[in-house]
């Protein structure tokens, strides 16, 4: 989905951007996959206006995605590549061996005429939907499911990718990742429930639990946790990959001007994309200061930890503080 700019032929114009439709192949939208989508302008039950400047629009209907994906087995062809005026992404048209049609997220590669499919036997391809334990580490994924069964909630926009790290381990793994996790939790009925870890302490875990945030004692959450988890960190690169002596590349330059930016100097331009020995070493050293595995290669494990020591403000951290050596 191109972007197209306008030229600052005035003050309204200027800075103004808007998506570009050359990849639209149908219209119209699939009457039996539309629901009305009625709206309030700004008015409560008493038909009192309690949101202001609310109203008018143009009358749009709501298409019915399958956030779900839960066709298991059965293949699907992309039909259409759908305008979808309720959310930035594009939407992709599916009909399935047994004739049914469903709109999912199209993401970019997904083309008409391409099949895709769900389940454990699906190909790792643009389009196709796995569970978490299904997809490699170090994956780009987009409508993330967080409650089995609900469907997806998480990295549903135009443009949006997470990179998916699991790893089982312990809590001091986690506070190295100092990321919010996705935590597999067992009951004693053996059932597997996921929750999101979105604050961490000493003493509490923060929750989030039916949307709302609830501080829990870690030694409760121990009880049914078994050191399954999975950290949805966004890279910084287009392409994330394992990085080791001899490497050139983008994620390279990321990666020597990261560790120049955490001592405040600036990386050499000269060999600005060249994984040499001496980044090696320096890569080793900063393995070393955050008790990671050194071996001068930058893995995932390093690249997030490199990442979150130079974290925005702002930016989702586990820890109100980074961790110290």
């Amino acid at each position: 989905m191109p972007v197209k700019t306008y030229k600052p032929t005035s003050p309204g114009r200027r800075g103004m951007s808007v998506s570009t439709f050359e990849e639209i192949t149908k219209t119209k939208p699939e009457r039996a996959l539309t629901e009305p989508l009625r709206k309030t302008a700004g008015r409560n039950n008493n038909g009192r206006i309690t949101t202001r400047h609310r109203g008018g629009g143009h009358k749009r209907m709501y298409r019915i995605i399958d956030w779900k994906r839960d066709k298991i087995g059965v293949a699907g062809r992309v039909i259409a590549i759908e305008y979808d005026p309720n959310r930035s992404a594009r939407i992709a048209l599916i009909q399935y061996a047994d004739l049914e049609r469903r709109y999912i997220l199209a993401p970019v590669g997904v083309r008409v005429g391409m099949r895709l499919s769900s389940g454990p036997e699906a190909d790792l391809s643009p389009g196709n939907a796995l569970a978490l334990k299904d997809i490699p580490v170090g994956s780009i994924i987009h409508n993330i499911e967080l409650k089995p069964g609900r469907g997806g909630q998480m990295v549903r926009g135009a443009g949006v990718g997470a990179q998916l790290m699991a790893k089982e381990g312990s809590w001091a793994q986690v506070r190295t990742l100092n990321r919010p996790a996705i935590l597999t939790l067992t009951d004693d009925a053996g059932q597997k429930h996921r929750v999101v870890l979105s604050a961490l302490d000493d003493k509490f875990a923060t929750l989030v639990l039916s949307e709302h945030n609830q501080r829990v004692p870690i030694e409760e959450v121990s009880r049914d946790w078994f050191g399954d988890f999975t950290i949805v960190w966004k890279p910084k690169t287009s392409r994330t990959r394992e990085l080791s002596v001899g490497m050139h590349g983008d994620e390279v330059r990321w990666l020597r001007r990261s560790l120049a930016a955490l001592h405040g100097a600036s990386s050499d331009p000269e060999h600005g994309d060249l994984y040499d020995q001496e980044l090696a070493i320096a890569v080793q050293n900063f393995q070393r200061e955050h008790r990671l595995n050194v071996d001068g290669i930058a893995g995932l494990q390093t690249q997030v930890v490199l990442d979150t020591a130079l974290a925005e403000p702002g930016s989702p951290l586990l820890l109100q503080t980074l961790p110290h050596s």
